[in-house]
């Protein structure tokens, strides 16, 4: 399913890391999942899922082209909208 949001809507960006197991045949091993965590300015939160995309490209793109959009896991920016 492929799912975008309007730069004007975004109000929050930031990168989220999971540690999890994947399966692969009879054992389990260790992985990491990244997710690109978007919050609107009306607080709706998508997580697009990445792989290993290039997120630093992205945020960089992003802050050039809508430098009001706030980027990062910080305590100023969990106090703004919420963890």
């Amino acid at each position: 399913r492929i799912s975008y949001l309007p730069l004007d809507a975004l109000a929050w960006i930031y990168l989220r890391r999971e540690d999890g197991l994947q399966s692969m045949g009879c054992r389990r091993v260790p992985s990491v999942q990244s997710y690109l965590v978007a919050v609107t300015s009306t607080g709706v939160r998508r997580k697009f899922f990445g792989g290993e995309a290039p997120f630093d490209a992205l945020f960089a793109a992003i802050a050039a082209a809508r430098p009001a959009v706030r980027t990062g896991y910080t305590k100023e920016n969990i106090a703004a909208f919420g963890a």
